[in-house]
């Protein structure tokens, strides 16, 4: 798979690989640029799905992707190896020991007895979580592609709500926890990241 964003730059770039030592044969080139046009920063990835689903793949087979920035002074490569259908291979994620989150706290009386209250809730989520029937799916290998759809189907919405929650949140976080705001913030970001 290779990105570039006009049919001009394909005989460069081939041009470049020959004299790298990297040519490869036009047989084995995917580029959809002619059926979908230019797709910008998501165009490797809708060219990955394309070549997934045209038939062309076998076992085994090696795919180098390239992706090309606008202004040419970075390019970014990656290589896939095609694996067999996971049809009829599963997986199972053995249940790990629920221990409650590692907290630094000031030594009050107040302060452990919050965490030990917040401990015991984490300890009671995670242990009614593992009695749900997809996340027990999810364990023991046999969860299925449907089920997986319909449990990621409002994820985003929920990563886009919470860093919103959480960067509110931190708004109103006194500048005498600064430290904890700076947390909340960068919390915020990766949730962002996630999706």
């Amino acid at each position: 798979c290779c990105h570039y964003s006009s049919e001009i730059f394909k005989e460069p770039i081939k041009e470049l690989m020959r004299k790298g030592g990297g040519e490869i044969a036009d047989e084995k080139w995917f580029s959809n640029l002619s059926t979908k046009g230019n797709t910008g920063a998501a165009s490797i990835f809708i060219m990955l799905e394309e070549l997934m689903y045209s038939g062309k793949l076998k076992t085994g087979d090696k795919i180098l992707c390239m992706v090309p920035e606008s202004g040419r002074f970075v390019t970014s490569f990656m290589q896939l190896t095609v694996e067999g259908s996971a049809e009829g291979e599963t997986k199972s994620y053995p249940l790990r020991k629920i221990e409650a989150p590692e907290l630094i706290v000031e030594k009050t009386e107040t302060s452990e007895w919050l965490i030990r209250q917040l401990a015991q809730i984490w300890i009671d989520f995670e242990t009614e979580l593992l009695k749900v029937p997809i996340i027990t799916k999810i364990h023991e290998g046999k969860i299925s592609i449907e089920e997986y759809k319909l449990l990621l189907k409002d994820l985003r919405q929920q990563v886009i709500d919470g860093s919103q929650w959480i960067s509110r949140a931190a708004s109103n976080i006194d500048i005498e926890l600064f430290e904890l705001r700076s947390a909340f913030i960068k919390h915020t970001a990766t949730e962002h990241k996630d999706y």
